[in-house]
């Protein structure tokens, strides 16, 4: 039995740490160091949480060309369980590059541009890992997806937490536990 299912998003994201403050347009900035790690809720759940002591299967998104390698090997290293995620052939994969100063972040990413694709970018929820999980943190950014895990988790009584929904959303309506940033317009 695993003790989380993470069902989510998992990207490569390069983060530069700015030397100093961000810079205003047209302005120079050193970097000071530069990270290549998995960000996105799922991948940063799940490594938080291995870190704590349980155990995660981390599911969601696929994995592209460019990402498959080195997210793998960092998660794994993390005592994540990788075993249901799928590499994609014909897609790169979920990336974003971050700047940061130590008070601000900014991100940036071409996330969009998949949101609107016809390949299948995530897989369909695993409803025997669900249903074997002492509990669920679910991801509520893959649409139908999201909804069926939040849907499995009520049909196998399985708790789950959640983040970012509006309040009257189903899947917050249901989940546990709901958190969200108030800076993000929710």
């Amino acid at each position: 039995m695993t003790d989380v299912y993470v069902y989510g998003m998992t990207v490569l994201s390069t983060i530069h740490l700015l030397k100093g403050r961000y810079p205003t347009a047209d302005t120079y900035q050193e970097i000071q160091e530069t990270y290549v790690m998995p960000g996105g809720e799922g991948a940063n759940a799940a490594v938080v949480l291995s870190n704590l002591g349980m155990s995660t299967m981390l599911d969601g998104c696929y994995l592209g060309q460019e990402t498959a390698v080195p997210l793998l090997t960092y998660l794994q290293q993390k005592q994540v369980d990788c075993s249901l995620l799928t590499e994609k052939d014909d897609f790169i994969g979920w990336k974003d590059i971050v700047l940061c100063d130590g008070a601000s972040r900014t991100v940036f990413g071409w996330f969009n541009a998949f949101f609107g694709d016809e390949r299948e970018l995530w897989a369909q929820p695993n409803e025997t890992a669900i249903q074997q999980a002492r509990c669920v943190a679910l991801d509520p950014f893959f649409g139908a997806e999201s909804a069926r895990v939040s849907g499995l988790c009520r049909k196998h009584s399985t708790d789950y937490v959640t983040i970012d929904c509006k309040w009257d959303d189903p899947i917050a309506q249901y989940s546990r536990a709901l958190a969200y940033a108030l800076a993000g317009g929710v």
